[in-house]
């Protein structure tokens, strides 16, 4: 399984999630949100499944927007993010 994580500045839980990944053996990518760049015409999948760690919650929506709709899971999807995000 290909697993990347969405993230940008690193806090303690994300280093206890990536410590918990490797020592199970999991290999992942962190995927940084302030570098990523997607040429929607040639996204290609390179993940099984996303994990959304992002501290800036509009970057983080439409990153989802984008991998959801490419057929990427992701957890938290974009729609929950949306509702969760909506304070409204």
């Amino acid at each position: 399984m290909r697993i990347g994580v969405l993230c940008s500045r690193i806090r303690a839980e994300e280093k206890l999630l990536f410590n918990e990944l490797e020592r199970r053996g999991v290999e992942y990518t962190r995927i940084d949100d302030r570098e990523t760049i997607f040429d929607l015409h040639r996204y290609q999948h390179q993940f099984d499944v996303v994990l959304e760690r992002c501290i800036q919650h509009s970057r983080a929506l439409y990153i989802l927007k984008i991998l959801n709709d490419a057929g990427i899971r992701t957890v938290n999807n974009y729609q929950v993010a949306l509702t969760c995000g909506d304070k409204f």
